[in-house]
């Protein structure tokens, strides 16, 4: 007997054959409106679809801007947070920064990595928010917690920015006791 496919399995047969050369039109579209239309994949499948919108070379999936915002809508639903960061990206693209900052903030308040390495260097940077590098680094550290390697890499370098290279070491060897391998050296 054979084993069932896990969701995961059966999204990653469904983009594999999306992007084999010889699928025809009808195939792929098929492909998107099951990736459109599907609440069995925790609403990865929704962000597929906005990543396709934001990076028309990813799939061969064709999204517009109103389908890409209802995706985020719907995988919102499915209570995939990841969604806030895609709907930020979404609402940056359209120069929206108001709703790109709340969409944002709502994904760091779900610990989405992406969305807190984001926060950190829009602060050290002093875009879309003000310019505060405490706060920076404390983004960074959130995202040291959920055992992110950018996390580590550029907290890291913020403290050689800083000349601060008692904090960078701590760093380095904090990610290297988590199995965690940092580019560069520390001095």
């Amino acid at each position: 007997m054979e084993n069932k496919l896990s969701s995961k399995q059966l999204l990653r047969n469904l983009l594999i054959s999306a992007r084999d050369p010889f699928a025809s039109d009808s195939k792929i579209k098929d492909i998107q409106n099951i990736l459109s239309s599907s609440s069995s994949f925790e609403g990865v499948n929704h962000l597929i679809l906005v990543k396709t919108y934001l990076n028309p070379t990813m799939f061969p999936f064709i999204v517009s801007k109103e389908e890409a915002f209802e995706q985020v809508e719907l995988a919102l639903k499915e209570h995939n947070y990841v969604a806030y960061y895609y709907q930020y990206l979404l609402y940056r693209k359209e120069k929206n920064i108001k709703k790109a900052r709340i969409s944002l903030n709502a994904a760091a308040s779900y610990y989405v990595e992406e969305a807190l390495l984001e926060i950190a260097r829009l602060k050290k940077e002093g875009e879309i928010y003000e310019k505060n590098i405490d706060s920076a680094i404390s983004y960074y550290k959130e995202a040291c917690k959920l055992n992110s390697r950018d996390g580590y890499y550029y907290l890291q370098l913020l403290y050689n920015e800083l000349g601060q290279e008692d904090k960078a070491k701590e760093v380095y060897n904090e990610a290297k006791e988590k199995g965690i391998q940092l580019l560069g050296t520390v001095n």
